[in-house]
């Protein structure tokens, strides 16, 4: 990593390139953890048998990862939801599940004030 001059005669300012955006990355592992035991429950796995655990693990992950990928995708307000809120307000929904001609079609309640982000977000979804 090289060192930056800051125009004083070849001083050296405190701030070392590469080594503050490196640290701004590894800060939100911690915020990771947190939305992971806050969101998805995984303080709650038990520890009694190792593989079945192993799997649920892998399980919660995969969903967090889908839970990250959905939040990119949706709506500039929407982006900065934690796990547990985004789930709240996109996700737990009450639909009407209606099937039609071998399809399966959800009907989204008329007046739900997230329908143009679920909107967004199944659109983008489909392309």
């Amino acid at each position: 990593m090289g060192r930056l001059l800051d125009g004083k005669a070849g001083c050296l300012t405190p701030y070392v390139s590469g080594v503050h955006p490196f640290y701004n990355q590894r800060c939100t592992a911690e915020n990771g953890i947190k939305e992971l035991k806050e969101g998805l429950g995984i303080d709650s796995i038990g520890k009694e048998t190792f593989w079945p655990n192993a799997a649920d693990l892998l399980i919660k992950g995969i969903a967090y990862n889908l839970l990250l990928r959905l939040k990119a995708l949706a709506p500039a307000p929407y982006r900065h939801y934690t796990a547990t809120r985004l789930q709240r307000t996109l996700l737990r929904v009450p639909v009407l599940v209606v099937r039609h001609a071998r399809r399966l079609i959800l009907r989204l309640p008329a007046l739900w004030p997230h329908r143009a982000a679920w909107q967004a977000i199944r659109l983008a979804l489909s392309t």
